[in-house]
C-alpha cells in the first residue's frame, strides 16, 4: 500500500483473536486473510465476518484449499510467490471484489424489492376480492331495506300503528345507512389495492360489463321508483379494465338513483359512429 501510494485505510491483526476483536469493534470494505494465522487459520474466522468480501491469500496451500476457501465464502484468492509478484495484482482484485459485492448488494435488495412488491400485489388482489364480494350482500341488504321501507309506508294505519312503522321505518334507515358506509369502505380498499398498480387492459365488451352492474342495482332502482330504459347498440370490443369499467357504471348509476329519490326516469343508451 505505502509502495504504490494505494489510498487504503488498514488495520492489521497478527492473530484470529486480534482478527476477531478488530472485527467485532469496526467496519470494513474488504477483508484480506492469509490462510496461516497465529492462534488458527483464515477459517477461524469466515464466521465473524459477515457481509464483507473476503481475499483469501495462500502460499501454504494449493489449488484445492483456494477452492475450499471459495465454498467457504471468499471472494477471491492469491497464492503467493517467492518474489511476491501477487501483491502487483491485489489491487485490481480488491477493487474487482467490492465491485462484485456492490452487486451483489443492489440484487438482493432489488430481489427484497419485488418480493415486497409481490407481497403487496396478493395483498391488493386479496383486497379487491374481498371488496366485491362484501359488495354483493351489501346491496342486497339494502335493497331489501328499502324494500321493507316502502311496504311499511303502505301499511300505515292498517296492521301497525303510525308509531310502530316510524320506530321499524328509523332502524331500516339506519340498515341503509351502514350499508352504504361499509360499500364505501369497500370502495376505498379497492382505490387502495389498485393504488401504485397499472391497470391490465384486456379486449372486452362494454355491453356486458353494463349488464351486469345493472343487474346488480336494478332492484334497488325499482323499488325506489325508478324506471329503466336500456338501449345497447351492438359495439365492437374495446381494450380497458373490465374492474375499472365496472366501477364507473357502478358509480354512474349510483350517482343517478341518489339523484333521483322520488322516483322517475333512468335512460341508458349507447351507439358506435363510424369511426
Amino acid at each position: 500500500v505505502k509502495a504504490e501510494k494505494l489510498s487504503y485505510n488498514y488495520t492489521i491483526a497478527g492473530s484470529v483473536s486480534e482478527a476477531k476483536q478488530i472485527i467485532d469493534s469496526e467496519s470494513f470494505d474488504i477483508v484480506i486473510t492469509d490462510y496461516l494465522l497465529g492462534g488458527g487459520t483464515a477459517f477461524d474466522i469466515f464466521d465473524s465476518i459477515i457481509d464483507t468480501p473476503i481475499i483469501f491469500v495462500t502460499g501454504a496451500g494449493d489449488e484445492e484449499l483456494a477452492v475450499k476457501a471459495m465454498k467457504a465464502g471468499a471472494s477471491d484468492y492469491l497464492v503467493k510467490d517467492p518474489e511476491r509478484n501477487y501483491l502487483k495484482f491485489l489491487p485490481v482484485t480488491v477493487e474487482n471484489a467490492i465491485k462484485h459485492k456492490k452487486v451483489e448488494r443492489e440484487l438482493k435488495h432489488a430481489e427484497e424489492v419485488l418480493r415486497e412488491s409481490e407481497k403487496m400485489a396478493a395483498l391488493g388482489r386479496f383486497v379487491a376480492g374481498a371488496a366485491h364480494e362484501i359488495n354483493n350482500p351489501l346491496a342486497i341488504i339494502a335493497g331489501n331495506a328499502q324494500y321493507l321501507i316502502e311496504w311499511l309506508r303502505d301499511k300505515r294505519g292498517e296492521d301497525f300503528s303510525d308509531a310502530d312503522i316510524d320506530e321499524l321505518i328509523n332502524s331500516l334507515d339506519l340498515i341503509q345507512k351502514n350499508c352504504m358506509r361499509g360499500g364505501n369502505i369497500t370502495t376505498q380498499l379497492l382505490v387502495f389495492s389498485r393504488h401504485g398498480k397499472q391497470p391490465v387492459k384486456l379486449p372486452m365488451d362494454l355491453n356486458t360489463s353494463l349488464q351486469a352492474v345493472l343487474t346488480l342495482m336494478r332492484h334497488q332502482m325499482e323499488l325506489s321508483n325508478i324506471k329503466i330504459d336500456i338501449q345497447l347498440d351492438s359495439l365492437p370490443l374495446v381494450l380497458a379494465n373490465h374492474e375499472q369499467m365496472e366501477q364507473v357504471f357502478m358509480n354512474i348509476l349510483t350517482n343517478s338513483w341518489h339523484a333521483m329519490r322520488n322516483g322517475g326516469q333512468l335512460n341508458i343508451h349507447n351507439f358506435k359512429t363510424e369511426d
